[in-house]
Protein backbone atom coordinates (compact mmCIF):
# COMPACT_ATOMS: atom_id res chain seq x y z
CA UNK A 1 0.00 0.00 0.00
CA UNK A 2 3.05 2.07 0.20
CA UNK A 3 4.34 3.20 -3.29
CA UNK A 4 8.06 3.00 -3.51
CA UNK A 5 8.50 4.85 -6.59
CA UNK A 6 10.55 1.71 -8.38
CA UNK A 7 8.81 0.45 -11.34
CA UNK A 8 6.52 0.60 -14.63
CA UNK A 9 4.11 2.48 -12.39
CA UNK A 10 2.72 -0.67 -10.82
CA UNK A 11 1.71 -1.01 -7.45
CA UNK A 12 -0.84 -2.75 -5.62
CA UNK A 13 -2.16 -3.67 -2.15
CA UNK A 14 1.85 -4.58 -0.35
CA UNK A 15 3.44 -2.22 -2.09
CA UNK A 16 4.55 -0.79 -5.41
CA UNK A 17 8.34 -2.51 -5.17
CA UNK A 18 6.85 -5.83 -4.67
CA UNK A 19 4.36 -5.89 -7.57
CA UNK A 20 7.08 -4.57 -10.03
CA UNK A 21 9.43 -7.37 -9.02
CA UNK A 22 6.20 -9.70 -9.45
CA UNK A 23 5.35 -8.00 -12.69
CA UNK A 24 8.55 -8.18 -13.95
CA UNK A 25 9.63 -11.87 -13.42
CA UNK A 26 6.55 -13.26 -14.64
CA UNK A 27 5.90 -10.95 -17.49
CA UNK A 28 2.57 -11.04 -17.66
CA UNK A 29 1.34 -7.47 -17.42
CA UNK A 30 2.64 -4.25 -19.34
CA UNK A 31 1.59 -0.92 -17.94
CA UNK A 32 1.48 2.14 -20.35
CA UNK A 33 -0.32 4.81 -18.45
CA UNK A 34 -1.81 5.58 -15.34
CA UNK A 35 -0.73 2.96 -12.46
CA UNK A 36 -2.31 -0.71 -12.19
CA UNK A 37 -2.87 -2.33 -8.93
CA UNK A 38 -2.89 -6.18 -8.76
CA UNK A 39 -5.42 -6.32 -6.02
CA UNK A 40 -4.81 -9.27 -3.89
CA UNK A 41 -1.49 -9.33 -4.22
CA UNK A 42 -0.89 -12.62 -6.04
CA UNK A 43 -2.92 -14.47 -3.20
CA UNK A 44 -1.07 -13.04 -0.22
CA UNK A 45 -4.26 -10.99 1.28
CA UNK A 46 -5.91 -14.24 0.97
CA UNK A 47 -4.60 -15.74 4.00
CA UNK A 48 -2.25 -18.09 2.64
CA UNK A 49 1.09 -17.09 3.02
CA UNK A 50 1.63 -16.39 6.80
CA UNK A 51 4.76 -15.51 8.83
CA UNK A 52 4.72 -19.19 9.86
CA UNK A 53 4.48 -21.62 6.56
CA UNK A 54 6.87 -19.73 3.63
CA UNK A 55 8.78 -22.56 3.39
CA UNK A 56 6.37 -24.81 2.61
CA UNK A 57 5.27 -23.67 -1.33
CA UNK A 58 6.23 -25.82 -3.76
CA UNK A 59 4.90 -24.20 -6.87
CA UNK A 60 6.67 -21.79 -8.29
CA UNK A 61 3.98 -19.56 -8.73
CA UNK A 62 3.51 -19.30 -5.10
CA UNK A 63 7.21 -19.21 -4.35
CA UNK A 64 7.14 -16.21 -6.72
CA UNK A 65 4.96 -14.60 -4.29
CA UNK A 66 7.03 -15.70 -1.16
CA UNK A 67 9.98 -14.15 -2.91
CA UNK A 68 8.12 -10.58 -3.82
CA UNK A 69 5.59 -10.03 -1.30
CA UNK A 70 6.38 -11.85 2.18
CA UNK A 71 8.27 -9.19 3.89
CA UNK A 72 7.58 -8.02 7.22
CA UNK A 73 5.95 -4.54 6.03
CA UNK A 74 3.56 -6.30 4.05
CA UNK A 75 2.69 -8.54 6.80
CA UNK A 76 2.44 -5.59 9.20
CA UNK A 77 -0.13 -4.10 6.13
CA UNK A 78 -1.97 -7.60 5.69
CA UNK A 79 -2.26 -7.36 9.81
CA UNK A 80 -3.77 -3.88 9.40
CA UNK A 81 -6.33 -5.14 7.15
CA UNK A 82 -7.24 -7.85 9.10
CA UNK A 83 -8.10 -5.33 12.01
CA UNK A 84 -10.14 -3.38 9.38
CA UNK A 85 -11.70 -5.88 8.31
CA UNK A 86 -13.34 -7.14 11.41
CA UNK A 87 -13.92 -3.63 12.31
CA UNK A 88 -16.09 -3.61 9.17
CA UNK A 89 -17.97 -6.71 9.61
CA UNK A 90 -16.18 -7.49 6.04
CA UNK A 91 -13.56 -10.09 4.64
CA UNK A 92 -9.31 -9.06 4.12
CA UNK A 93 -10.53 -9.64 0.21
CA UNK A 94 -13.38 -6.97 1.00
CA UNK A 95 -10.68 -4.05 2.49
CA UNK A 96 -7.86 -4.95 0.04
CA UNK A 97 -10.03 -4.38 -3.08
CA UNK A 98 -11.61 -1.44 -1.04
CA UNK A 99 -8.38 0.22 -1.05
CA UNK A 100 -7.45 0.28 -4.54
CA UNK A 101 -11.31 1.17 -5.50
CA UNK A 102 -10.68 4.27 -2.91
CA UNK A 103 -7.71 5.23 -5.16
CA UNK A 104 -7.88 8.78 -7.27
CA UNK A 105 -8.77 8.57 -10.93
CA UNK A 106 -5.80 6.92 -13.36
CA UNK A 107 -5.38 4.12 -11.11
CA UNK A 108 -6.69 0.92 -12.68
CA UNK A 109 -7.79 -2.24 -10.55
CA UNK A 110 -6.54 -5.39 -12.22
CA UNK A 111 -8.79 -7.91 -10.20
CA UNK A 112 -9.88 -11.57 -11.50
CA UNK A 113 -12.79 -13.84 -9.90
CA UNK A 114 -12.67 -17.69 -10.34
CA UNK A 115 -16.32 -18.58 -9.20
CA UNK A 116 -19.94 -16.18 -8.23
CA UNK A 117 -19.00 -15.55 -5.06
CA UNK A 118 -15.47 -13.97 -5.81
CA UNK A 119 -17.42 -12.10 -8.11
CA UNK A 120 -19.95 -11.08 -5.10
CA UNK A 121 -16.61 -9.51 -3.40
CA UNK A 122 -15.15 -7.86 -6.07
CA UNK A 123 -18.56 -5.63 -6.14
CA UNK A 124 -19.42 -5.49 -2.87
CA UNK A 125 -15.85 -4.34 -2.30
CA UNK A 126 -16.40 -1.37 -4.72
CA UNK A 127 -18.83 -0.01 -2.88
CA UNK A 128 -17.03 0.25 0.82
CA UNK A 129 -15.79 3.63 1.30
CA UNK A 130 -12.44 4.54 3.42
CA UNK A 131 -11.70 7.02 5.44
CA UNK A 132 -8.11 9.33 4.51
CA UNK A 133 -7.58 7.85 7.96
CA UNK A 134 -8.19 4.53 6.97
CA UNK A 135 -6.02 4.21 3.72
CA UNK A 136 -3.38 5.94 5.98
CA UNK A 137 -3.76 3.00 8.25
CA UNK A 138 -3.26 0.79 5.87
CA UNK A 139 -0.52 2.08 4.21
CA UNK A 140 1.78 2.40 7.78
CA UNK A 141 1.20 5.57 7.81
CA UNK A 142 -0.60 5.72 10.79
Amino acid sequence: MVLCGAGPGCSDSSGQCAASRFVRSTGILQSGDGKVKWLLAGGFFSGRFRRDNLDTFTEEYDQLAVKVYCEEGNFKRHDRVQELAADKGVTVPHVALAYVYNQPEGIHALSGARNTDEVHVNVEASEIKLSEGEIAYLELKA
